[in-house]
C-alpha cells in the first residue's frame, strides 16, 4: 500500500509473519482490534507527517478488504494466490486445518480485494517469482512517482 508522503529506498517482505490469530473468535477479534487499529493509525498519520514530500511509503495491511475505515491510499496493491496454495502454505507453517477454515473465512474474497487494489500481483509461485513480481511493480511505482515530480 503507498502513499505519496511516505519514503522507502528498500523492500522486504514478510510472507511467514502471523499478524492476526486464528485462535481468537469473531468477538474477540474485534475486540482486539477496536482497540489496536486507532492506535496503528495514529501512529501511521504521525510517521507520514515527519516525511519529506513526494516520499513512498509501504504500509502492509492484511485485512484492508475487511477493514471498514476509509484509508487514503494513493495505490493499492493486494496479493493473491490461489486457496490451494495459500492452504498448502498455512499447513507447512505448521497451522491444523481447522485454524486454516477460520482464517480464511475471516478474510475478504480475491474478488473483493481486486476492487480496492490498483494492482493485483499473483502469488502462486516460489518467492523468487514474488520477487520478481514486487520488483516489477516497484519500478512502475518509482515511474509514476517521477512523472508527478
Amino acid at each position: 500500500f503507498f502513499s505519496s508522503r511516505r519514503r522507502h529506498t528498500r523492500f522486504k517482505c514478510d510472507w511467514s509473519s502471523d499478524v492476526c490469530s486464528s485462535d481468537l473468535d469473531p468477538k474477540e477479534r474485534k475486540k482486539l482490534e477496536q482497540i489496536t487499529h486507532p492506535l496503528i493509525r495514529k501512529e501511521f498519520e504521525s510517521i507520514i507527517k515527519n516525511l519529506p514530500e513526494n516520499s513512498i511509503v509501504i504500509n502492509q495491511i492484511p485485512l484492508l478488504a475487511e477493514s471498514k475505515y476509509d484509508y487514503k491510499f494513493d495505490y493499492v496493491i493486494a496479493i493473491s494466490a490461489p486457496i490451494e496454495v495459500r492452504k498448502n502454505r498455512l499447513l507447512e507453517r505448521g497451522m491444523k486445518s481447522y485454524e486454516i477454515e477460520q482464517r480464511l473465512a475471516a478474510q475478504a474474497s480475491d474478488a473483493d480485494r481486486a476492487k480496492i487494489a490498483n494492482e493485483v500481483i499473483e502469488n502462486a509461485g516460489d518467492l523468487s517469482q514474488l520477487t520478481t513480481n514486487v520488483e516489477k511493480v516497484w519500478r512502475k511505482l518509482l515511474a509514476l512517482q517521477s512523472k508527478n515530480k
